[in-house]
Order: structure tokens, then C-alpha cells, then sequence
């Protein structure tokens, strides 16, 4: 809560707060005190941050949701280059692991006609779970799909026999536990997984562009986001994309604009809002694996063109409501007001 400190600078007649709340149905006690007793205001960044704050005791008069910005020009169907994923990484530090039966090596490379991408920071939030468990229920080796995952360890979820947040070895082996707790224990049963790519390290813009422009769909089982930037920026980029329902990213996906799943409401466990330094007894999303496998299969199948108008939609949302210079007329416009406001009470002063 160090971040939460009103400015003391001389000549400040009005102190606004901006902040992204974690996603979940609360927030810390001293984040409502924060905007109740030290700001004028707080700028919130989806609806369901500001009902967090709500449910905290943060007064309702003093939020406003003011939404993030996402570069549609950074991100775009056009940019970025095309390459036949996943048979390498995209830069030389990016390492690679999983299974890839269609490598040059390979008497008969069989390379997957449909590329799901995934991208966030491995921990329990994530839903990296769920993801795997949806994807090894709803696909085999047989069918000519692949899942490419760009991550790296959240750094409050590092466990504690792990030396860095780029420690590849240990996310592979969080995917294989998985797979061998779903059934997958012998060679043979873990040779009859679909095709998988989990690529760790820290990534540019241009690379991600470039993931973007060659797999053909996003997907999403995050069990909360204050704003999901890597959902959005697919968005912009005009993928088809699969999220959660019930988060805050409802604000901006709406029904039309990506293939929703539903979830459920459960409790987070103490370990993690510990690690997380929220309340105990805070709540997140579950997403359905079952239904989260059934829309996987479901976009893999569907006609190309309803998947481009899915994703053109989905990027017209975007650039309609989160462009940056909508976003900077909606500050610009509460600026003025702001001013207003302050300058009708220095009137009132007699000043």
C-alpha cells in the first residue's frame, strides 16, 4: 500500500487515484480506506474493480471507471510476420519444450492445421490448469491442432525450490504432473497428448505481433484479471478469442465479440491470497474445463470466415472503446470537469 499516498506537493487542490484492482470480488481494507481518506477520487479501470472497492466500504461518489488503453495501431490483423509455428521459437533466447512430433527430423512432419496461442504469467490466477486440462481432454495427437503457450512464472508465485521466474523446467513439469494426474502416466498414454509448446521468457511487442499473425486463435482460462492486456491486445489484433465469463473482462467482451465459458463462483485458497496480500475468504472464477474443452473444439471447427468476423468484431470493440485517444478524451473531459469543480470552489472562498 506504499503506492497509496497523497501527494503532499504545494499547489494541489485535487489528488486523483489510479488503480487496477486484482480481478476478484475484494480488495484489501486499506485500498477502500486509501480511496476514502486520502483521494479525491480514484479512477478504476473496469466496473467490477469499483464494485470490489464498493464491497470494501470505498465510497461510491468518489470512483470513476475510466478504461485502459490498448494500442490498435501496435496491434493490428496486418502487423507482425507470418512464420509456421510452432517448429521454432521466435528469438534464440526463447526456449521451448513440450511435444512437437513435427519437427524437420521427422520422417513425416505432420504440422497442425490449427494454432491455439496462449499468453500470461504461470500461477494459479492464470488458470494454466484449467487451460492444460481442457486441451488434453479436448484434443489427442491425432488431431492436427497445437497449443502455444508464451509464459513465464509470476513472480509472487515462484515456489520456493525455484531460482528465477524464467525457470522453464519447473512449468514443464507443472504441465506434466497434470497430465499424469488426468490418466497420462505411462510413455505410450503421455505420447497420445496433443501438441503442446510452452515457450518461457520475457517477451517484446514485436514478437508477440508476430504470434498474433501466425496461430489462429486466443485463448484465456483466467480465473481473474483487473484487465486482461493480452485478451485485449488479441482482440486488436483480430483473433478469435476464448475467455472466461464472470470477471472483469465482461466489460469488455461482450456477447458476439469472442466465444465466452462459463464459470462459477469459489473460494480463493488462503495460500494464494496470502501470496497475493488480499483478504482471506476472497473469491475468484472456475471456469469449467469441460465447457472451456467443448469451445476449443468448437472454434477449431468453425468456418474460417465466421472465425475472422468474430475476431473483426472483437477488434472493433476495441478500437471503439479502448483506443488511446478514447481513452485520453474520457481524461481530458473529466479533467475539465475536475477543473470546474475546483475553481467554483476557490469562488466560493472569495478568491
Amino acid at each position: 500500500d506504499a503506492g497509496f499516498e497523497k501527494t503532499d506537493a504545494g499547489g494541489v487542490d485535487y489528488n486523483v487515484l489510479r488503480v487496477a484492482c486484482g480481478g476478484f470480488n475484494v480488495v484489501a481494507q486499506s485500498w477502500a480506506q486509501a480511496v476514502n481518506d486520502k483521494f479525491d477520487e480514484t479512477w478504476v479501470s473496469t466496473p467490477a474493480c469499483a464494485a470490489a472497492l464498493k464491497r470494501m466500504g470505498a465510497h461510491e461518489a468518489k470512483l470513476r471507471v475510466i478504461p485502459e488503453a490498448v494500442d490498435v495501431d501496435g496491434f493490428t490483423p496486418k502487423l507482425g510476420v507470418k512464420l509456421r509455428l510452432p517448429a521454432i521459437a521466435l528469438a534464440a533466447r526463447d526456449r521451448v519444450f513440450g511435444r512437437r512430433p513435427y519437427s524437420p527430423e521427422d520422417d513425416e512432419p505432420r504440422w497442425p492445421d490449427f494454432k491455439f496461442f496462449a499468453h500470461f504469467r504461470w500461477g494459479p490466477t492464470a488458470g494454466w490448469d484449467v487451460l492444460l486440462r481442457a486441451y488434453f481432454t479436448a484434443f489427442t495427437i491425432e488431431d492436427r491442432v497445437s497449443l502455444i503457450i508464451k509464459t513465464r512464472w509470476a513472480k509472487w508465485a515462484v515456489p520456493p525450490d525455484v531460482g528465477s521466474e524464467f525457470d522453464s523446467g519447473s512449468i514443464l513439469r507443472e504441465a506434466l504432473d497434470l497430465a499424469r494426474e488426468m490418466g497420462f502416466t505411462t510413455t505410450d498414454e503421455l505420447r497420445q497428448l496433443p501438441r503442446f509448446d510452452i515457450v518461457v521468457d520475457g517477451v517484446q511487442q514485436s514478437e508477440i505481433t508476430t504470434y498474433y499473425r501466425s496461430t489462429d486463435a486466443f485463448v484465456s482460462a483466467s480465473r481473474g484479471d483487473p484487465f486482461n492486456t493480452e485478451l485485449a491486445q488479441a482482440m486488436a489484433a483480430g483473433k478469435p478469442c476464448i475467455t472466461v465469463r464472470g470477471s472483469a473482462s465482461d466489460a469488455y467482451t461482450p456477447d458476439g465479440t469472442v466465444l465466452a465459458v462459463e464459470s462459477k463462483d469459489a473460494g480463493m485458497p488462503g495460500d494464494v491470497a496470502s501470496a497475493l496480500g488480499i483478504p482471506y475468504g476472497t473469491r475468484w472464477r472456475e471456469p469449467s474445463f469441460e465447457a472451456l474443452a467443448d469451445a476449443m473444439r468448437r472454434l477449431a471447427g468453425m468456418p474460417v470466415a465466421d472465425r475472422q468476423a468474430m475476431g473483426a468484431r472483437g477488434r472493433q470493440f476495441v478500437v471503439d472503446h479502448h483506443a488511446p485517444d478514447i481513452v485520453a478524451r474520457q481524461v481530458a473531459q473529466r479533467a475539465v470537469e475536475i477543473e470546474k469543480q475546483i475553481r467554483a470552489g476557490w469562488r466560493g472562498e472569495g478568491q
